[in-house]
């Protein structure tokens, strides 16, 4: 059977080459052609792999990954040669949109096929890929995605470690929807969430995230954020927003100033690497300011779900969300960050009808979200 091994939109028009390919992707490669969806249920497997990733750009742990699926099969060397598969690897931010376009109008020209869509890569690579996705409902019937938990945080991916991925691709999965969380801005700009999107201090936590990590080694440049986010208020100070919240057929306002407004696709969902922001049944966060003594002493409580129980926050359950601001804010979804502007509200959360097919493993509580 013949086999591709395709970079996609690489800049130097070049080929990835087999005999250049990092083991630890030959091994993911061979895991997912070897698993039960592709042998038995007759899915072709495109496998998007971000060497900046924090699984793949730490030494320590792309051995890992390399060894356990190495130990799994009993194999050291893979052939690749017996598969046919799409391999795409990122080269440049955004990246997961172009990947995306690419994959899309392979499906559009071989409607026979059914598509498994493999993410061997963080949250926001996840998120561009599956934004792209939204806007073509009628081919998504034959797409199923799984997100391996290969970033920083992993909270948007399909499984909790390299281990459950095996025993997903081995059988011990079932195919789940994912439901889709659309933004809409006063100036038609569409954004899309796949796990929780939020404004005010988170966003503002996100975008620091993602510059200081970029020029600050290792876990350092968390402490510098913890410290940043203390002073939010100072750059960012909290207006009145007006807020509509619908449920079905009735509509509460939670209208008041708030530190910030977090959104989730469901409830039970993490985020900022497995922190319990949404912990019940509720996928509405509204917090209140917080005094600069009481954010020191509660902080540990937004991680563990505690949070819940202080008077200073309020959930509750929709599936529509109109914010009305008169300021700038950051705003943040899965991972990605953007600063809203007076302009841009009222701002919409919608959850839409639309699902994706995704792949999770069959024990609850480990990866139904």
């Amino acid at each position: 059977m013949d086999y591709f091994l395709s970079a996609v939109t690489l800049r130097n028009g070049n080929y990835f080459k087999e005999a250049s390919m990092k083991p630890v992707y030959r091994a993911i490669i061979h895991s997912v052609c070897q698993s039960v969806w592709v042998t038995e249920k007759g899915y072709f497997p495109h496998i998007i792999i971000n060497p900046y990733a924090g699984t793949m750009k730490n030494r320590r742990k792309r051995s890992y990954v390399e060894h356990v699926i190495t130990e799994t099969f009993g194999i050291k060397s893979y052939p690749l040669d017996r598969y046919e598969f799409q391999l795409y690897v990122t080269e440049f931010a955004q990246h997961g949109f172009e990947i995306a376009s690419q994959i899309i109008n392979e499906i559009k020209r071989d409607k026979r096929k059914k598509h498994l869509i493999v993410v061997a890569a963080g949250d926001g690579t996840a998120h561009e890929l599956l934004s792209n996705f939204v806007s073509h409902e009628k081919i998504l019937k034959n797409v199923l995605f799984f997100r391996l938990p290969f970033g920083t945080g992993n909270d948007a991916s399909d499984c909790e470690n390299i281990y459950q991925a095996l025993q997903i691709q081995a059988g011990y999965g079932k195919v789940t929807s994912q439901e889709v969380l659309r933004i809409t801005t006063a100036r038609g700009k569409s954004l899309y969430s796949f796990n929780i999107a939020s404004l005010g201090l988170d966003g503002y936590v996100v975008s620091l995230t993602n510059t200081l990590k970029k020029i600050v080694p290792g876990s350092f440049y968390s402490l510098f954020v913890d410290v940043a986010t203390l002073m939010y208020e100072k750059r960012y100070k909290p207006q009145m927003m007006r807020i509509a919240v619908t449920n079905g057929k009735e509509t509460v306002r939670y209208d008041g100033t708030y530190l910030f407004v977090a959104m989730g696709v469901t409830g039970y969902r993490t985020y900022g690497d497995h922190k319990k922001i949404l912990p019940d049944r509720n996928n509405l966060c509204f917090c209140r300011p917080i005094s600069f003594i009481q954010k020191i002493l509660k902080k540990s409580y937004f991680f563990d779900g505690r949070h819940i129980m202080l008077k200073n926050v309020s959930m509750a359950k929709g599936r529509k969300m109109v914010i009305e601001y008169t300021d700038s804010i950051p705003f943040q979804t899965d991972g990605e960050d953007y600063l809203l502007m007076p302009e841009d509200f009222p701002v919409t959360f919608e959850i839409l009808d639309q699902e994706f097919r995704v792949l999770k493993h069959h024990e609850p509580g480990l990866s139904d979200r």
